[in-house]
């Protein structure tokens, strides 16, 4: 479809009629990235579009948290949907979250945010992914892209999300990763990551929608405590699962759909 004049990419599963539910992928990947994902939520219509500038959407003017929460409204006015429950994984949380505080109920339903970027701290692995895409903003484009969409650079960002010591399921990872992050230019990365440097997502709390807050004992890249604190000033429920990294969605669908899914309902 078009929206605002540039092409959104969509996959769809389950009965038109059903109550509409969309979920947002994170950072360099895509819709299938979620695909097994959605289709765990039975009595939904699962709707899962690429980001802008992911996938095979196409770029918008402007690649930051204010212009994709305003691409996410004009998506849901697009199709038509109302009472929709939102589904965000990291990056996708944000937008989620921003849209529901523009929102304030007129179509969204509830927000099920999990591994939220609650503010961007410069420290760490988030530091070295930052610092590594500044570098490839200082360097001829081509010579930028062939680095930063390379494999190596990909084991790189992506190891440190994964939980699992699992080498196949790592290796399948670092390999659907490499694939989609091929499809995203390093300036939207750069663009959205110097943005994520600018938002505290506690200003963005909206307590007049139902909202789930969902985190894992081994992501290195939210920070739990500051997701708590949203969570009690959104009046949200918090969920915490062991065992799991930054890529929940995608090393155990089914527990973490199990985990959300009586939180939600079809009706």
């Amino acid at each position: 479809i078009v929206i605002n004049g540039t092409k959104t990419h969509y996959y769809e599963h389950g009965l038109a009629k059903s109550r509409p539910m969309i979920i947002l992928h994170g950072l360099r990947v895509d819709h299938k990235a979620l695909v097994d994902f959605g289709k765990l939520f039975k009595g939904f219509r699962v709707i899962i579009p690429d980001l802008p500038g992911h996938g095979k959407s196409a770029e918008i003017s402007k690649h930051d948290m204010d212009s994709y929460s305003d691409w996410l409204l004009a998506l849901i006015n697009k199709l038509k949907l109302k009472d929709v429950v939102v589904i965000g994984h990291s990056l996708g949380a944000n937008i989620g979250m921003m849209a529901v505080k523009k929102d304030k109920g007129r179509l969204i339903g509830q927000l099920v945010a999990f591994l939220l970027y609650p503010k961007y701290h410069n420290t760490g692995i988030n530091k070295s992914v930052k610092a590594l895409y500044s570098i490839g903003k200082k360097i001829p484009h081509k010579i930028s892209k062939k680095l930063l969409q390379s494999r190596p650079i990909s084991y790189v960002t992506i190891r440190p999300m994964v939980s699992s010591s699992k080498k196949d399921k790592v290796k399948w990872l670092v390999r659907e990763n490499h694939r989609t992050s091929k499809q995203v230019s390093p300036k939207v990365v750069i663009d959205i990551l110097e943005d994520l440097g600018n938002e505290n997502m506690v200003d963005h709390v909206e307590p007049s929608v139902k909202q789930i807050f969902v985190i894992t004992s081994e992501d290195k890249f939210s920070h739990n405590e500051e997701i708590k604190n949203i969570s009690i000033q959104a009046g949200g429920e918090l969920i915490e699962i062991s065992e799991l990294g930054h890529l929940a969605p995608l090393e155990d669908p089914d527990r973490l759909a199990l985990e959300i899914i009586d939180f939600i309902s079809p009706s």
